[in-house]
């Protein structure tokens, strides 16, 4: 795949800018930077505890900043828009993804699966049900690769 990296790349940081996130905190009313933060920490964990792939938890926060750059969204709400956000992200990057009686459960069972499929709903038809766009990780990715053969090409003269 060497000879389409350079086309790839190119095409990534294009979709990039046409899907990023507005910055939103401001026309948020009930949330926010902090409780973003909250909610970022314990997906973190939740992310730990199900033992998922890196890719699913930056897909995960991108479809949170994204539902949210898009949807006013009340406290009480937040919790389900990143529980359903990783669902949905464990979805399309999982071989084997949690149940959604899992992520009930995960969230202590404050929302029932009924309430879980109708706010994926909600969530997957605000983003017009579109997922593939290069998340920071697809970058990050390239730029380890790009330091570790920069590393390993340096010459120490001692």
């Amino acid at each position: 795949m060497m000879e389409y990296v350079d086309d790839l790349y190119k095409f990534y940081k294009h979709h990039e800018n046409l899907c990023f996130p507005r910055d939103y905190m401001s026309s948020q009313i009930e949330i926010n930077a902090k409780m973003r933060s909250i909610l970022v920490d314990w997906l973190i964990e939740v992310h730990h505890n199900f033992d998922l792939m890196p890719e699913t938890l930056y897909l995960t926060l991108f479809i949170i900043d994204r539902y949210l750059s898009m949807e006013t969204v009340l406290r009480k709400e937040l919790q389900l828009v990143g529980v359903i956000s990783m669902l949905i992200a464990c979805k399309y990057e999982e071989i084997w993804a949690p149940a959604v009686h899992d992520f009930s459960c995960i969230s202590d069972c404050t929302y029932s699966g009924e309430k879980i499929l109708d706010m994926e709903k909600r969530i997957l038809n605000r983003i017009d049900w579109s997922l593939t766009f290069p998340t920071s990780y697809v970058f990050l990715v390239r730029f380890l690769k790009a330091a570790l053969v920069f590393n390993s090409s340096i010459v120490v003269i001692t």
